[in-house]
């Protein structure tokens, strides 16, 4: 089935990328229980990663067509479907202007709780894995760790009286920081898309897999 979709993330994700966004119908989203209705094309990869080639020409913003072959959901990545890998085309673009549209302000943590992460007995409660919010307090923080000595960059920002920071895993928003650390100065919002990564040590951590200014 074509499928057409306003593209939020095209993040860094083990072995490849993550792609997801808001599906589109006559250029409209669409809303599923009030709710902008979001997709997450997967591979049967070992993560179900996108192998990069296949999407490095994408950018954020993109209107995306597929082929959707099935629905794959996975626990609370309810968004997940497979495609025809050889069948993905932009048809257009999606107005910055139409963005508040997207957002999801209905509730006031990000995947139920004011951490950095969430517990994998605590995913069962949740039925999905992607979110866009928009904020206004918000700065690049740099973390050096002993066993890397190269920055990993976080976003730390205010949500529904809720200070949050949290690992970066948008790759262009990535390089233009690290040409230009004055990047967001002139920016008094931005919109941001969170989602919930798979289990690592444990743990589900939150990232913010998409940045638009």
């Amino acid at each position: 089935m074509k499928t057409q979709f306003v593209c939020l993330a095209n993040s860094y994700k083990e072995g490849g990328r993550c792609v997801a966004g808001i599906v589109l119908e006559n250029g409209s989203p669409v809303m599923q229980n009030g709710k902008p209705k979001w997709i997450r094309p997967v591979c049967e990869t070992a993560h179900g990663e996108v192998p990069t080639h296949l999407v490095l020409h994408i950018s954020l913003l993109d209107i995306v067509e597929i082929e959707v072959t099935s629905s794959v959901p996975d626990s609370y990545q309810s968004e997940n479907v497979l495609f025809n890998t050889g069948a993905i085309k932009i048809v257009g673009k999606f107005s910055l202007s139409n963005l508040n549209n997207l957002c999801d302000n209905s509730q006031t943590t990000l995947f139920g709780n004011r951490g950095g992460a969430v517990t994998p007995e605590n995913t069962r409660l949740l039925s999905n894995s992607l979110r866009m919010i928009k904020v206004v307090n918000f700065s690049v923080v740099e973390k050096v760790y002993t066993d890397n000595p190269n920055p990993k960059l976080r976003l730390s920002f205010t949500f529904s009286s809720n200070t949050y920071e949290i690992p970066i895993t948008d790759p262009t928003f990535l390089d233009a920081y690290r040409a230009n650390k004055n990047l967001l100065s002139n920016s008094s919002n931005v919109f941001l898309v969170i989602s919930l990564g798979v289990l690592h040590q444990n743990w589900h951590s939150k990232l913010v897999a998409g940045i638009i200014y």
